[in-house]
């Protein structure tokens, strides 16, 4: 696999929550052209951020797991898009959703952006 794929890869990975490890042993489960993929139940975390992504955790939503970044206007439209979805609710109590969708709208409010009431 060439650099630029898997960069790709890992960028699409980290937006929808998923968990890449690249893997040359092609009898494991849910191997696909060397790449194991699984998704967990729970909040998937990063240690750091991703690359391209910002170092400081000041500019996610939520900075302890480097999640929901909020550093452009097109990665906050994201970020709401995205805490909107119920799946990547899961594993977040009810005030920390809270607290990553103010967090996205304060970061909002800087670039104009106007969110819809429809998803508080």
């Amino acid at each position: 696999m060439n650099n630029d794929f898997q960069e790709q890869l890992q960028e699409l990975a980290y937006i929808y929550g998923f968990d890449i490890k690249l893997n040359q042993n092609y009898s494991e489960v849910g191997v696909v052209d060397k790449i194991n993929i699984s998704l967990s139940k729970d909040v998937i975390t990063h240690k750091s951020p991703p690359k391209g992504y910002p170092d400081s955790k000041e500019k996610y939503a939520d900075p302890a797991n480097y999640k929901y970044p909020v550093d452009t206007e097109s990665r906050v439209r994201a970020a709401w898009s995205y805490i909107n979805m119920p799946r990547n609710q899961s594993g977040y109590s009810p005030a920390e959703i809270s607290a990553i969708k103010l967090k996205i709208k304060s970061a909002g409010k800087k670039f104009g952006i106007k969110f819809s009431e429809d998803n508080k």
